[in-house]
């Protein structure tokens, strides 16, 4: 069986805008990383982009059914392909989606001329044509999600949280909020129970040399054998 990727949720707080807080996070970015985000400025930092946008921005446009019924027709296959492995999905992405999304583009080249250059026609267009090289990303690769709806949920408990806290204190709380929410997140998205996974780490990992023996935090994370028996274990009983 095919090993699929492990999730990592990582959230920051910065005072500074987002895209520049990535480019300094991404300045030696790891071999096959992929990165979901929320913000306009730095998926166009990373050259990816997701067709939630591209169909929203159609929409407003008020364009007639037939760009809806493209990113309907890719999302529909997306839901079909969920529960298969990663070389799967990319397998039937390029079998199936890519002729829809070769038929889109003739469609958009087609279209665009015709629009008043001044109108959200036209504006989306254009979106479109420049955001094609991050929207065909998903093609290349089962781990990449066609949306960025992982990021969304992610950070939506902690988004929630500061509507009821008001404030984090300073901005080093909402550093330490953030952190504790990356941790719980990627518990979450490694299908183990957050509180289960708290009690590991507050069980095992006091008194590890992480200083002299850095390595050894693999064990730790949410995706390691170790861990992950002993959550469901816990989870069972």
């Amino acid at each position: 069986m095919e090993k699929i990727s492990p999730l990592s949720i990582q959230i920051h707080f910065r005072e500074t805008l987002p895209h520049l807080h990535y480019t300094k996070f991404l300045t030696v970015p790891p071999k096959n990383l992929y990165i979901e985000g929320d913000n306009l400025e730095v998926l166009k930092l990373l050259q990816k982009s997701y067709f939630g946008k591209i169909k929203m921005i159609y929409i407003e446009a008020t364009l007639p059914t037939q760009a809806i019924q493209y990113c309907k027709e890719l999302f529909k296959i997306e839901s079909e392909l969920e529960s298969l492995t990663p070389k799967e999905r990319k397998k039937q992405r390029q079998e199936r989606s890519k002729p829809i999304l070769e038929a889109f583009w003739s469609w958009v080249n087609a279209n665009r001329d015709n629009c008043l250059p001044k109108s959200k026609l036209y504006k989306a267009f254009n979106y479109a044509i420049n955001q094609k090289e991050g929207l065909m990303q998903f093609l290349e690769d089962g781990n990449i999600s066609i949306t960025n709806n992982l990021a969304e949920n992610s950070i939506r408990p902690f988004t929630l949280g500061r509507k009821n806290w008001l404030f984090s204190g300073s901005p080093e709380g909402a550093k330490a909020s953030a952190a504790v929410y990356s941790i719980i997140e990627t518990a979450k998205a490694n299908d183990i129970n957050p509180y289960n996974y708290l009690l590991y780490i507050f069980k095992y990992m006091p008194g590890v040399r992480f200083d002299e023996e850095p390595e050894w935090l693999e064990d730790f994370l949410p995706w390691h054998p170790d861990v992950q028996a002993f959550c469901k274990n816990k989870a069972s009983k």
